[in-house]
């Protein structure tokens, strides 16, 4: 536990603190060329400089930025260059997206744990080591001198005080300072923070005039003036954090330096008599040694040699000039506006980026390809894949297809001509599912353009009338794809995606084509004369929409509207329904609500009025004009081989993405295997209160434990292997009456990885029964999941999702979760009713889901009741069917409809398992 810990910590904070490293040694640099800049001037502006420096490395611009980003509003303003922000970004965070930790990606367990895989947890074990030693001298110096202050005696009366009321009065201090005589060998200090005490060492005023007793007393006045023990503690805190840091204890000496030399400064002015100030000093140190402890401000500190030549010879100070003043108001400005500027300018750009990613976009604008670069992530560069050997010449005229990134594996098949569920799915692990797809609507998708800006090609690749595919594909492991998690099945995909996409129609469909940049009508989408009516999103979160009042396509002229929609995104579907670009000008940031009705359908309304009409209504209009138009020219294409001809389907199963493609060898993978296991003909538990068949063990069971099950159908090792449910598994028949017996140890493996076990069991269903199998995407009869007028779900706590606490159950009348995301209750909620169900709501987070109805045999209508006693259910109150249910208790709604769902299908199965 303490080794993932560290590990934790490690891989969470490496590039933040490597970046916030960065950016204060870059603080320091300038402070102390500002330093240098000053140094004809004051000590106490110097000090300042320094101390600001300091105090940086306790503030991470990241802060700053984050309240930029916090304080950033949707609000029309001048588009700025994004190249600035980006520029400005990778600048000050060189180390964002960097892997800092490649060693190992989790924490290994204690058996495969090698030296070079201690070293991230052996930096961070020394720097809290380091912290706490520091922490530690420095806590055990306070409490010596806290020891020393409860010992000395308070001093009521005599020259001393006497001197010290005098310059109380004359520096108009209000409260007076508490004197004490110390009897340990110490010099005269101020301790303290906010009711500081003034320490005079026993026997020293002996060897000290009244002016030299004055001058002391007031070099300590004004340390506690200045706060200066405050000052130091907040550096001794910057010291503990960063004590492997050379220039923050290079920084501690230019501190203690100027600190004391502002002192000596004011006192010089005070007195007058610099002579009789530096024989102070002097005779003082003759006395005493050295403050033990940095945050007690003494007499003595710094160069002593340095600072009495300056006493003695630097009789004027030069005050800050005003040009001295702009200069340090300028570079405070600086430091503090740009990181807050900064985060502003992202919170904007990642908020239209948010709301463009899901749209199809128009036009390539520079816009859109600042955000298509930003789409890629930044753990790496792309995987580029070879192309196909097999491949004919295709792809763009000119353009060098080789180095386009390709799918690992991909299948194409001939949809089911009864139709089904249209469009591209995307999937985890960078899995693509494509259903009931003719090859214009995959250019589409492949380009980021609108049909008719594709022109050309044979009339199978029709959008209406054309060939229809099914394509399972998926990304290879090492490419940034595969790491993905789309929030939504249908979330866009990102530019790496869309370029294997246009792979796999250069190299299955053989399409050749060439782009054109045409003068055509355009719409620009501007503010109008009108007040605007856009308001903020009800919801961030909310998936981003418009469309018709009703919703849908604007097709009636009764209205627009708008969900948590960008400017450029909304210009996007307008183009849609246009058939222009629509090109956004409009200037306003951020995303918006908005509706309006007109009152009227009309069945022959033109599309191009009812939009005009209701964007003037909520203040935008749109003008035509004349602009570049990006066409895709088709020059030609060929039909794919289909059915595996060319490449074999993929296995996706949803287990890791070592998976096996069907048709392969399937030789188990690198994942975990059983230690030992053995096999036999099943036999009937001898005990009969276990039923046909029981099992120890299983996915969770602790590494090193015994894993048992007796009598089980071969298709249940096979539903457990694959992780696929009865349903949604092809088999021979014989699977269900073919029995085992299987005693098995598992090995090392990281607690609590559910997969680990099924993976195990895959393993040996491939290695013993000669598994094989693929998987397909097929169009059944289901349910989808939508939001009713009003949710009633409970998001869940905060406390749930900070410590990542997830939780689920089911039964043959409930389904229960604890912060569990709708599509993981739409995929429990199928299991329940024997149907498909695939999550429409949109609905992002996870929540606490508490979902019962009644029974419906009258049998198990008793049994309820009898159970309910104990948690007080009134069964007969609960709803009759799950469909009342979802709606009354969650505030959803279950409908008919085609989706799509993974099936698997075994190709080979042995009946009777290799010797042990």
């Amino acid at each position: 536990m303490i080794l993932r810990a560290l590990f934790a910590l490690w891989t969470s904070g490496a590039s933040q603190m490597a970046n916030h490293l960065w950016q204060s040694t870059l603080f320091v640099v300038l402070a102390g060329t500002l330093a240098f800049a000053l140094r004809k001037n004051q000590a106490r502006v110097r000090y300042w400089v320094w101390l600001t420096a300091s105090v940086k490395f306790l503030i991470p611009f990241s802060l700053l930025m984050a309240l930029g980003s916090h304080l950033a509003k949707p609000r029309a303003s001048t588009p700025v260059q994004a190249s600035v922000y980006a520029a400005v970004e990778d600048f000050s965070q060189p180390f964002v997206g960097q892997d800092l930790s490649p060693i190992y990606q989790t924490a290994p367990s204690p058996a495969s744990v090698s030296p070079f895989h201690l070293l991230p947890v052996a930096a961070v074990a020394v720097w809290l080591v380091g912290i706490g030693v520091v922490l530690f001298r420095s806590v055990i110096g306070w409490v010596r001198i806290s020891r020393m202050v409860r010992r000395a005696a308070p001093l009521g009366e005599g020259r001393e005080v006497d001197a010290l009321r005098r310059l109380e009065a004359s520096l108009g201090l209000r409260e007076p300072t508490r004197l004490v005589l110390s009897r340990d060998w110490m010099e005269p200090g101020i301790f303290g923070i906010f009711r500081p005490v003034l320490i005079w060492p026993a026997g020293i005023s002996q060897h000290l005039d009244d002016t030299h007793i004055e001058a002391i007393l007031a070099h300590e006045i004004y340390h506690a003036r200045r706060r200066d023990n405050l000052t130091a503690v907040l550096h001794m805190m910057v010291e503990a954090i960063f004590w492997f840091h050379p220039l923050v204890w290079w920084m501690r000496a230019r501190l203690e330096e100027e600190r004391e030399r502002a002192c000596d400064e004011e006192v010089s002015l005070l007195c007058n008599q610099p002579h009789v100030y530096a024989e102070s000093i002097l005779k003082v140190c003759k006395f005493c040694s050295e403050s033990p402890l940095a945050c007690v401000s003494g007499i003595t500190g710094a160069d002593l040699k340095k600072r009495i030549m300056q006493i003695m010879t630097e009789r004027v100070v030069r005050k800050l000039d005003f040009g001295r003043k702009l200069l340090l108001l300028a570079v405070g400005l600086a430091m503090v506006a740009v990181p807050i500027l900064l985060g502003q300018a992202k919170a904007a750009q990642r908020l239209a980026y948010a709301m463009l990613k899901s749209a199809p976009a128009p036009l390539r604008t520079a816009a859109h390809a600042m955000i298509a670069e930003e789409e890629t992530p930044s753990a790496g560069p792309i995987a580029e894949q070879p192309a196909d050997a097999g491949a004919a010449p295709g792809g763009e005229a000119g353009a060098d297809t080789a180095s386009l990134p390709r799918f690992e594996v991909a299948s194409i098949h001939p949809s089911d001509p009864k139709g089904g569920l249209t469009g591209i799915f995307n999937y985890p692990g960078g899995r693509l599912d494509c259903s009931q797809c003719t090859p214009r609507y995959l250019m589409m998708e492949a380009f980021n353009l609108q049909s008719w800006q594709i022109d050309g090609g044979p009339d199978w690749t029709d959008p209406l009338k054309g060939d229809r595919y099914d394509i399972q594909a998926k990304a290879p492991q090492d490419s940034p794809v595969s790491r993905l998690d789309p929030p939504l099945t249908k979330t866009a995909l990102n530019p790496e995606q869309r370029e294997m996409l246009e792979a796999l129609l250069i190299d299955r469909f053989q399409l050749k084509f060439h782009r054109e940049t045409r003068q055509g009508p355009v719409y620009l989408l501007e503010r109008g004369s009108k007040p605007l009516l856009l308001k903020p999103p009800k919801d961030a979160n909310e998936y981003s929409w418009a469309g018709g009042v009703e919703g849908g396509a604007v097709t009636s002229g009764a209205g627009l509207a708008g969900t948590n929609i960008a400017m450029p995104q909304l210009a996007a579907r307008l183009s849609g329904w246009l058939h222009r670009p629509v090109i956004d000008q409009t200037g306003l940031k951020g995303a918006y609500d908005f509706r309006y009705e007109t009152g009227g359908n009309d069945p022959d309304a033109n599309v191009a009025d009812a939009i005009q009409s209701s964007l003037q209504a909520v203040g935008l209009k749109l003008v035509a004009a004349k602009g570049p138009v990006e066409t895709v020219v088709v020059d030609s294409a060929k039909r794919p081989s289909v059915d595996g001809a060319e490449a074999a389907p993929m296995a996706m199963a949803a287990a890791p993405p070592a998976t096996p493609a069907a048709g392969s060898s399937n030789e188990p993978t690198a994942a975990p295997q059983f230690e030992v296991a053995t096999i036999k003909p099943g036999t009937l538990p001898s005990d009969p209160r276990r039923g046909e068949s029981w099992s120890t063990g299983g996915p969770g069971a602790a590494p090193g434990s015994e894993f048992r099950i007796v009598n089980a159908p071969l298709k249940q090792l096979v539903e457990m292997g694959l992780s696929v449910r009865d349903n949604a598994l092809e088999a021979p028949s014989w699977l269900d009456t073919s029995r085992f017996d299987l005693d098995a140890k598992l090995p090392d493996y990281k607690p609590g990885d559910r997969n680990a076990v099924p993976e195990m069991m895959k393993a040996l269903l491939i290695e013993r029964f000669g598994l094989k199998w693929h998987e397909e995407i097929r169009s059944v009869s289901g349910y989808e999941l939508v939001a009713d007028k009003k949710v009633l779900l409970q998001p869940a706590t905060e406390l749930e999702r900070l410590w990542g606490v997830h939780g689920s159950g089911s039964g043959p009348t409930t389904v229960n979760g604890t912060n569990m995301s709708i599509s993981d209750f739409a995929a429990a909620l199928g299991a329940v009713l024997g149907k498909p169900v695939v999550d429409a709501t949109h609905l992002s987070g996870g929540f606490d889901i508490k979902l019962q109805w009644r029974p419906s045999d009258d049998a198990e209508v008793a049994r309820e009741r009898q159970n309910a006693k104990q948690y007080g259910v009134d069964v007969d109150s609960l709803p009759d069917s799950a469909f009342t249910a979802v709606q009354e208790q969650l505030g959803l709604r279950l409908q008919s409809a085609k989706v799509p769902m993974r099936v698997v299908v075994v190709d080979q199965i042995n009946r009777q398992p290799t010797g042990n």
